[in-house]
């Protein structure tokens, strides 16, 4: 990169700027017209590249996503969708959204609220109320999810559509039995009430006490006076 400093040889040039910079390499300068046959293949580039990222950043949402038109018709269905039904999506695309076997009263009722939604004109986005209902995969498994959508609006404001998410419950429901095995393996660690003592022979008595919790059968405590029966 070199710079010259220029001065005007003329006074119609005492407005244009004194610094140039000039990249003496070959084709540095390229003609008007190639420029402009280069910024409209970088701009065709970049409107591919972000087609292709909307629909890998659909396709890795953990959740199910569910794009219904205004018939309640499938127009789009995302691989988190294929992984919790068994469904692909060349199978439900264009088919109508009760393919989807729910098994609570609720998810009829949900469906129905879609419906109005689709019919009601202008959509309100807090109509499609969050449920928790089972859906019956390909497989036959039953698989407990959570449903909630927002109305698609078009660009005069109607209804054109709704967008889904369903969320698979299983993982969750996996971690909260865990999470209670924890809780009853660090209870069963501790004394009973407000009973203190770490020795393992009040540790043996914990024991007991929790096992005669068990049973309904008439419990006889003796010990010398002082000991703590009462407690």
């Amino acid at each position: 990169m070199i710079s010259v400093q220029l001065k005007p040889l003329h006074p119609c040039l005492r407005n244009v700027a004194q610094r140039c910079v000039f990249d003496l390499q070959p084709s540095a300068m390229p003609s008007r017209n190639i420029r402009m046959q280069q910024q409209h293949t970088v701009g065709e580039t970049a409107l591919g590249t972000v087609e292709i990222s909307a629909d890998l950043v659909i396709d890795t949402i953990p959740d199910g996503l569910i794009v219904l038109d205004g018939g309640c018709r499938i127009r789009r269905w995302n691989k988190a969708m294929e992984r919790l039904t068994g469904y692909g999506q060349q199978e439900v695309l264009g088919k109508p959204y009760t393919l989807l076997d729910f098994r609570d009263a609720d998810s009829g009722e949900l469906l129905e609220q879609e419906r109005r939604c689709l019919t009601a004109g202008r959509p309100d986005p807090e109509r499609i109320r969050e449920i928790e209902c089972t859906l019956q995969t390909r497989q036959g498994e039953t698989v407990t999810i959570r449903k909630y959508g927002r109305v698609l609006a078009g660009p005069d404001g109607s209804a054109v559509g709704i967008l889904l998410v369903l969320v698979d419950l299983r993982p969750l429901r996996r971690l909260e039995a865990q999470l209670s095995c924890v809780v009853s393996a660090d209870a069963m660690k501790q004394p009973p009430g407000r009973l203190l003592g770490t020795d393992p022979v009040m540790q043996s008595v914990y024991h007991r006490i929790r096992l005669a919790a068990q049973s309904e059968v008439t419990v006889l405590i003796s010990g010398e006076t002082g000991t703590g029966k009462e407690l």
